[in-house]
């Protein structure tokens, strides 16, 4: 049976500087309840707010510490000792340049197809960790993402770890220098055993030339045992379709599933319209989705396989482009939670509760202290 959820009234709940362009926000919940926010980058001194008390206020912001040349933190985890888990990434690439060559062929049977050459990534990714809620993080070891020749981790893309202490970390990035050349993006997870000292990469979505698809920032929830649900922003290389062609509209997010704790993942499939996901699993088993354009909350009861609701977020005066990066997570039983970086205004981040019909309390006042 589908479980309703409602969301509420929308709020601020971080204002930076108006010319400071805003991080997009990532929120886990720790182990004792706690709900903490990555608001901003800020390069080596990342910004946080905290909740003590299920969102009901938050704390001011408060910076973070990493060690001197370790990158920046794009997204968080909760370990199973309740430290924070976090990838910091160098990277560097060459799109903004005139090497990278972008064009459009045309083919036999109509269609245009958009191409690429001269693209170039080179990029790292290590482990970090913290004990005080981000105050302060330590170094652990490199991620090794191959037989990828480049990847990069996300704000959606969450790291999870299974009950047996694996830890998945979903990437993005190319599988041979061809692809990189071409940006023919693919997904998958890294996955290690043993807290960082070896890897192994399993590919969920492979970008490919032959069928002109790409796959980019993935998500990735658990559902109950080895079983894991993963979203994918997809991209259409097609620029112009033939009017009988059986793969138009291939945009939007796309699902696989791996029964065996991500090792391996069944085909995408074309699931929910919308990009750059969130995802998490409520504690009644149902998965919650944050995805935008236009911002909107999606559930599903059954793994992922098909969705309802799809509501769009509860605000003073919708649009359809007014946010980017959407961050969901448990709260409570009856509660759930969402943050998003607005847009136009790239220095406010918003949140939204959701509540379970029938237990919906109005909060009252500006939440944020």
């Amino acid at each position: 049976m589908d479980t309703p959820w409602i969301p509420a009234k929308s709020q601020i709940v971080y204002q930076a500087q108006p010319d400071e362009n805003v991080a997009q926000p990532c929120i886990v919940r720790m182990l004792d309840g706690n709900l903490i926010i990555l608001v901003q980058q800020k390069g080596n001194e990342p910004i946080f707010i905290r909740s003590t008390d299920g969102g009901r206020t938050w704390s001011q912001p408060y910076s973070g510490i990493l060690p001197d040349g370790a990158g920046e933190i794009s997204t968080l985890g909760v370990g199973h000792s309740g430290r924070l888990i976090t990838v910091l990434g160098h990277a560097s690439e060459n799109l903004g340049t005139s090497v990278v060559k972008k064009r459009t062929v045309m083919s036999s049977d109509g269609r245009e197809y958009l191409t690429y050459e001269g693209y170039r990534y080179n990029g790292s990714l290590h482990l970090a960790y913290s004990s005080n809620q981000g105050k302060t993080w330590t170094m652990g070891n490199a991620v090794d993402f191959s037989p990828m020749v480049a990847a990069w981790t996300w704000v959606g893309g969450r790291i999870l770890e299974l009950g047996n202490g694996t830890l998945i970390i979903p990437v993005a990035g190319y599988l041979s220098e061809q692809d990189m050349d071409g940006i023919w993006l693919s997904t998958g997870v890294a996955l290690s055993k043993d807290d960082g000292i070896t890897w192994d990469l399993s590919v969920i979505g492979r970008g490919s030339s032959n069928d002109w698809i790409i796959f980019s920032e993935p998500a990735v929830a658990k559902l109950g045992g080895d079983m894991l649900v993963a979203l994918m922003r997809t991209e259409d290389r097609v620029t112009k379709q033939n009017s009988a062609d059986p793969q138009s509209n291939r945009h939007g997010l796309h699902q696989a599933r791996s029964s065996d704790g991500g090792k391996t993942w069944s085909s995408p499939i074309k699931t929910l319209e919308g990009t750059h996901c969130s995802l998490t699993q409520l504690l009644d088993g149902t998965l919650l989705c944050g995805c935008h354009r236009p911002p909107r909350l999606a559930l599903s009861t059954d793994g992922g396989e098909s969705w309802y609701s799809n509501m769009l977020w509860s605000t003073e005066t919708p649009m359809k482009n007014w946010g980017w990066y959407t961050s969901v997570e448990v709260v409570d039983t009856n509660t759930a939670v969402a943050v998003i970086k607005q847009y136009p205004a790239k220095n406010i981040i918003r949140i939204c509760y959701l509540h379970q019909q029938g237990t919906y309390l109005e909060k009252e006042g500006d939440n944020v202290k």
